[in-house]
Order: C-alpha cells, then sequence, then structure tokens
C-alpha cells in the first residue's frame, strides 16, 4: 500500500500557543578587532570545531571509497558505475590539502540563530533553548543534477540523488526508514529529518556532496531523528518537538519488549541509542538562507503529530511534508485536522513534494489527485480497487470512532 504502512512510537503533545518567528542569519565570517569577547572566543572555538570535524570526515569518507573501491573489483558482476567515487567525497577529501577540482569555492560562514542571539552575542538566557555561534565550510565544483548514488551499508545500497538544483533527496526504505533531504546552498548545507539511525545517516551523508553543518527535524518520530547524532551538527527543531526529544533520551531503549518491531530491526539488541537535543527552537515558523536557497520551515500540525512541520525550498519549487499528511500512529484521520492541512499544503508555492514514507518524489497534478481522494474518502466515497482510497477511507473511518 502506497502510504498504508503508518506505525510510529511517541505519544502526541497538547499544540502551544504560536509564538515568536525566528530567522536563522548567514554570512561570511569577518575579522574585526572590535567584535565583542564572547563572540569572537565562539568564533574560535567553532573554527577549531571545525578543523577537527574536516580531519574526521575526510578520513571517514576515505574509508568509504575504498571499501567501495574493493567491493566493485571483487564482485564484477554487481558493479554499479555510481559505486565509483562521488564528487561529494572527492570534494570534502580535497578539502584536506589535496588538489582542488577547478571551479570548487571554499568559504566559511558564520551562523547566529536565533534572534537573541543576534543581539547579545551568543549570550543566553538561563531559562532559554541553547543558541550557538557555528562555523562551517562548503565546497561546490558543478551546479549538475547528478543520478542516484548507491551507497552500501548494513541494510543494502541507499539511493541518494539530486532532484534540483540544491536538493539531494534519499529515498525510504526498510525497516522504516524516511525520506531525507538536503540543501546545498552557496555558503552552507541543511539537512531535513536525520534518519532513523547512524548507520542511516551516514549512508546518506556519504552520497552527499557536502556535509549538512545542520538539521532541522519535521516532527519527533524515532525515526526521523535518532541518526542526528551522526550529522554533529546544530539541531534545529519546533518547541513541542524538543520537549518530545528530551523524553525519547530519558527513555529506556534497550528493552526489546518496550520497542517496534521496525525498532529492532534498525537497531539490534544491544541497542545504543543517541539522542541530539535541539539546540535552537521556534514556535511558528523559521527562514535559513543558505546563500543562493532559502528554505522556511513551518509548524502545521495535524492528525500525524501536533509537531508536525513542512520545508518549502526556494527557488527550487520543492515541499518537504515529513509525515504531515500521514495518518495518527492509531491510524485515524479527522476532518477538522487533515481537511484544513490539504488546502494549507496546496497553497504553498511548490510544484514537488517529498513525502516521509513515499518512494517517489510527487508532482502537484498527482499531490492534487491524491488529496481529491482523501476528500472523497472523508464523505465516504470508495475506489475499488484504489489502495489510496481504501486507506483513507480506513483512517476516516477511525477518525469518527474517536469522537
Amino acid at each position: 500500500m502506497r502510504r498504508g504502512e503508518r506505525r510510529r512510537d511517541g505519544s502526541d503533545r497538547d499544540a502551544e500557543d504560536a509564538g515568536d518567528r525566528a530567522v536563522v542569519e548567514v554570512g561570511v565570517v569577518a575579522e574585526k578587532d572590535d567584535e565583542p569577547l564572547p563572540f569572537r572566543q565562539l568564533r574560535d572555538e567553532r573554527r577549531d570545531r571545525l578543523e577537527r570535524r574536516r580531519r574526521r570526515v575526510g578520513e571517514h569518507l576515505r574509508i568509504g571509497v575504498d571499501r567501495l573501491r574493493r567491493r566493485v573489483a571483487d564482485d564484477a558482476p554487481r558493479r554499479i558505475d555510481d559505486c565509483a567515487p562521488q564528487p561529494g567525497i572527492d570534494r570534502a577529501v580535497a578539502a584536506e590539502g589535496r588538489p582542488r577540482p577547478d571551479g570548487v569555492r571554499e568559504r566559511v560562514v558564520h551562523r547566529l540563530l536565533g534572534e537573541r542571539a543576534i543581539a547579545d552575542h551568543g549570550v543566553r538566557e538561563p531559562d532559554e533553548p541553547r543558541q550557538v555561534a557555528v562555523v562551517g565550510t562548503l565546497d561546490l565544483a558543478e551546479d549538475a543534477v547528478h543520478p542516484p548514488s548507491l551507497i552500501q551499508n548494513g541494510s543494502g545500497l541507499l539511493s541518494v540523488a539530486q532532484i534540483s538544483e540544491h536538493v539531494w533527496w534519499a529515498a525510504p526504505g526498510p525497516p522504516d526508514r524516511p525520506s531525507l533531504c538536503a540543501v546545498v546552498g552557496d555558503r552552507w548545507t541543511l539537512a531535513l529529518d536525520a534518519g532513523s539511525s547512524r548507520a542511516h545517516t551516514r549512508a546518506f551523508l556519504d552520497g552527499l556532496p557536502q556535509r549538512p553543518a545542520a538539521v532541522v527535524y519535521t516532527h519527533s518520530h524515532w525515526d526521523h531523528v535518532f541518526g542526528g547524532v551522526e550529522i554533529g551538527g546544530v539541531v534545529v527543531a519546533h518547541r513541542l518537538t524538543a520537549a518530545k526529544l528530551v523524553e525519547l533520551a530519558a527513555r529506556d531503549w534497550t528493552d526489546d519488549a518496550s520497542v517496534n518491531e521496525h525498532i529492532r530491526q534498525e537497531l539490534p539488541a544491544p541497542r545504543v541509542v543517541e539522542i541530539a537535543p535541539a539546540d535552537a527552537v521556534f514556535d511558528d515558523a523559521i527562514d535559513f538562507d543558505l546563500g543562493g536557497v532559502t528554505v522556511r520551515v513551518e509548524h502545521v500540525g495535524g492528525d500525524h503529530c501536533d509537531d508536525a512541520c513542512v520545508a518549502l525550498v526556494r527557488p527550487d519549487g520543492i515541499l518537504f511534508l515529513g509525515d504531515a499528511l500521514c495518518a495518527s500512529p492509531g491510524g485515524a484521520l479527522t476532518a477538522e485536522r487533515a481537511l484544513p492541512l490539504f488546502d494549507r499544503v496546496l497553497a504553498y508555492d511548490a510544484d514537488r513534494y517529498v513525502e516521509g514514507h513515499h518512494p517517489q518524489v510527487t508532482s502537484r497534478a498527482e499531490l492534487e489527485e491524491l488529496l481529491a481522494t482523501a476528500r472523497a474518502a472523508e464523505r465516504g466515497a470508495r475506489t475499488p480497487g484504489d489502495e489510496d482510497s481504501q486507506y483513507f477511507v480506513d483512517a476516516f473511518a477511525a477518525g469518527r470512532d474517536l469522537h
């Protein structure tokens, strides 16, 4: 079934009143003698951390390239051209001192998360979410759309494809791995959701032209956040999501009886679950300027979870939906929440859509048809033989039973 597999862990939380809109500013780091001391200290500390990370990432990618080369050489009948070293891998290694390909640009950027952080040069109130200043790099050698690169990992090959000028997409897969995206700008890269394990996220990162400096979550369900620690960058989340991350971090994940089958498959016992806390928190929306491309993340809520968010990538016209259109973990959709959300999603200036667990990028015409089917199902109309129609009929019936 196209959208029938929707099991999720975690309970919903009541939505809070919308608050201030946060903004992410991006720019080139400037060397200024009159910088406030906290600003310089944060910048220097992050620069040192960046240098250590670049060395670590370069070593990891070299190991990955060697492994792929050996696999191709040892198993000629299964050879896949896309398993050759990817441009992103070559660029990451070049950042450590190898000859750099023509056209590569390296730019160090400074990001301040949150208006208070900008005003106070990184100083925050004790009861506020942690706001940080970060240094990152971006290397870009070409802007062409690339075919999928196939990355070997413990669960098989993960396909990572460039689907627009700035957006790279990893399709969902078993056991319950969702879609992941990375938006690559002229200054830095942002990940949209983080994956269901370190292994999942690592395979995704290996297929990107540049490691993301930050990740923003669409919601708090395990399959979208367990891989956040592998990214190792700034974590941005809605306020409800941030609270849920704290709960996930406190939970005992070692007891097989208390986790679902998908988690047991993704992380066999003895398992270690690491939850990266939110570094920056927003309420209504947050805007990211990556350089030549922007990402606006808005809280939309819905039946699936109260903290559901979507991300609009401009000028690419891609809307990253996460699981916003899905039924609740119990399989229910309600007219009160779902129908207004359908209208809101279609109101975005987008012509392609990435859903959390749909194996293809959806066109606007396809999404309009899908949501028309959902509206008909809410009225009780069923299309024989149409799995989407049956899914929505069952979900809205379950939602009516809640009243």
